[in-house]
């Protein structure tokens, strides 16, 4: 067994020093940093043994010492180098990489931002196209035969009964749906181009305002006279205390809701009469007894007409009964309630009535879409506006309109030429006045006030611009007070005069009438504001006004536009040089206007003396 193990090992042996040697003949490789070549360590060694002489060869091996370990270190320090430069070119490849990269997302980012601004202006414009759809569908709807609304010949003989329904009275004729709109500008505004035409008169008036300060410096070496400005809001005291009894007053009328249950309908409406009239001869003699000025007193008299509009709405709401539940679908039916908030259900209360004495409506209803919140920058942008705006008529008014009626009012052979050229000099700034006026009250103000009571309908006018007839002019221009007289002043006239009249014909006496009636309501605050009375705007309404209500229809639409503009700025232009001249000649030509006993003073309120300049006669 043992002889066996001493053969096998001597046969092992050979095989181990050929396995030794066979190792020792191996070639090292290692990585090289030129391109990724691997290099042969025994080349490098066989290379050095080239020359003739015989010397045994040198093994690299870290444990020997000498040349051997030496060559070992100046590579180790060399690939040590190449693998610093390898890592800073990778580095500043990485770098590059990056960067470009980087400039690709913010191509991409602005190309996302063009892509959303074109995305959201897409969307502006298909939102105004479907408010202008929607619009025009209403007003088709409004304008519709009244027959079309009702449903029977029941109910149209209910409405003459002496207890009809005041509901179904004003589900008949109204057609006033409350929405969660804006009002037509601010739509208008957020699509670019409009927004740039309203950036230029933002940017121009300024620029305005100051050249006419600096030629009002170098004149008279003041930058502008505000003196006339303080005198028109004088006596603001009296406008304070009036104002707190005139909102006393219609608190009172909150207890109209209860009347129908303790007196006939009879004795509710002669009170009720006479509550209206207290309502208005407390508003004119205030500004008459104290001479308010006529920002002042303008103030006072509108300001009861509001108030006289709104109890009349409310006690229509609450002649025959509440306006509660499905009883009454007016108040419920014809709200047309969007994703917002509601003001009050059911039986309304006393801080509703508060609600709908400050809300920039006119027609009472029980409930009113609501917005969740108040915007406080719009609420700023509007104050701010309106507060311009009056710094921009003052300043019209005493740069542009005061020169031109600042003339001598003696009888002069050719006075009826020079009022006829003081009109045509008034007509532009009188269209600009017009334009601000509009601006100011029917759009700043109203959404100022919706906006701090969360008032969801905006839609106060509508694109009256675009009339192609007074008639269309009169239902867009203030749609608040437009909405009022047709609920409570057309259709009760219609209903009335129905019984003696056919149709049509009681279509148009009710239309004559209730523009007679606005121009007597306007021409009643002129009157009492200004301080005396000088009926021209009553006569426009009632001739020209009211001709021109008839010329509309036809295909010519771009022609009967400019006729509509061209009738508005000589209208406008002659009313104010009317009044503004009157006004100029009963302050600085007129001696001791209203210092005098009653029957004098009402001589001297109804006394045209502009006119009697006019034809020849000397003021008194």
């Amino acid at each position: 067994m043992s002889s066996r193990r001493r053969r096998a090992s001597k046969r092992k042996e050979p095989d181990d020093d050929e396995d030794a040697a066979h190792a020792h003949s191996i070639p090292t490789t290692r990585p090289a940093t030129n391109g990724g070549a691997v290099v042969n360590d025994t080349s490098v060694a066989d290379s050095s043994n080239t020359s003739g002489d015989e010397r045994p060869s040198q093994t690299y091996s870290p444990a020997s010492g000498g040349p051997s370990s030496m060559l070992l270190s100046n590579g180790t320090h060399a690939n040590g180098a190449r693998s610093i430069q390898a890592f800073q070119a990778t580095e500043a490849a990485l770098g590059r990489g990056l960067k470009e990269h980087l400039a690709e997302i913010e191509n991409l980012l602005v190309s996302c931002d063009v892509m959303r601004s074109t995305v959201t202006r897409e969307l502006d414009r298909i939102n105004h196209e479907v408010n202008q759809l929607r619009r025009s569908a209403h007003d088709r709807l409004t304008e519709l035969d009244p027959d079309l609304v009702v449903d029977s010949a029941s109910t149209r003989e209910r409405r003459y009964q002496r207890h009809w329904s005041v509901g179904d009275h004003i589900a008949f004729g109204s057609g006033k749906v409350f929405y969660s709109r804006e009002s037509r500008l601010t739509e208008l505004l957020l699509i670019k181009d409009f927004q740039t035409i309203y950036n230029i008169f933002v940017s121009v008036l300024p620029l305005l305002f100051i050249s006419i300060c600096a030629d009002e410096y170098y004149q008279t070496g003041t930058p502008i006279n505000f003196a006339v400005l303080t005198s028109a809001f004088a006596k603001i005291d009296v406008v304070w205390v009036s104002w707190i009894i005139l909102f006393s007053y219609a608190m009172i009328g909150y207890r109209w809701k209860y009347a129908y249950k303790v007196m006939p309908l009879w004795l509710m409406i002669s009170l009720y009469v006479l509550y209206q009239a207290g309502f208005a001869l407390f508003a004119g003699w205030v500004t008459l007894r104290y001479q308010l000025p006529t920002a002042s007193g303008m103030i006072v008299m509108c300001e009861q007409s509001r108030m006289s509009m709104k109890l009349h709405s409310y006690f229509r709401a609450y002649m025959c009964g509440p306006p509660e539940g499905r009883a009454k679908p007016s108040h419920d039916a014809a709200i047309h309630m969007l994703p917002t908030k509601q003001s009050g259900r059911g039986e309304a209360g006393f801080s509703h009535f508060i609600y709908f004495i400050f809300c920039p409506t006119l027609l009472y209803r029980t409930q009113y879409p609501r917005t969740p919140y108040v915007r406080w920058t719009r609420v700023f942008v509007h104050f701010s506006e309106c507060s311009f705006i009056i710094l921009y008529l003052y300043v019209l008014f005493q740069k542009f309109l005061f020169p031109v009626i600042r003339s001598p009012p003696e009888p002069r052979e050719d006075s009826l030429k020079l009022f006829l050229l003081m009109s045509f000099n008034c007509m532009l700034p009188s269209m600009v006045v017009f334009i601000f006026g509009f601006f100011g009250v029917l759009h700043c103000w109203l959404n100022l006030w919706a906006e701090l009571l969360q008032f969801a309908d905006r839609e106060f006018y509508k694109d009256w611009w675009n009339s192609t007839s007074f008639n269309e002019f009169y239902r867009k221009w203030n749609g608040v007070v437009y909405d009022w007289l047709y609920t409570y002043c057309y259709l009760d006239s219609v209903v009335f005069f129905e019984r003696y009249f056919s149709k049509p014909a009681a279509r148009r006496v009710a239309a004559v009438l209730v523009i007679e009636a606005s121009a007597v309501v306007h021409e009643y605050i002129l009157a009492c504001a200004l301080g005396y009375c000088y009926p021209m705007l009553l006569v426009m309404f009632g001739g020209p006004g009211l001709l021109f209500t008839q010329i509309g229809g036809g295909k010519d639409v771009k022609g009967k536009n400019v006729f509509v503009w061209c009738m508005l700025l000589i209208g406008t232009g002659f009313l104010i040089a009317c009044y503004s001249r009157e006004y100029y000649i009963r302050q600085y030509f007129v001696k001791h206007p209203g210092q005098l006993h009653a029957a004098r003073f009402w001589k001297e309120f109804i006394t045209p003396y502009s006119l009697q300049t006019l034809f020849g006669f000397e003021p008194l």
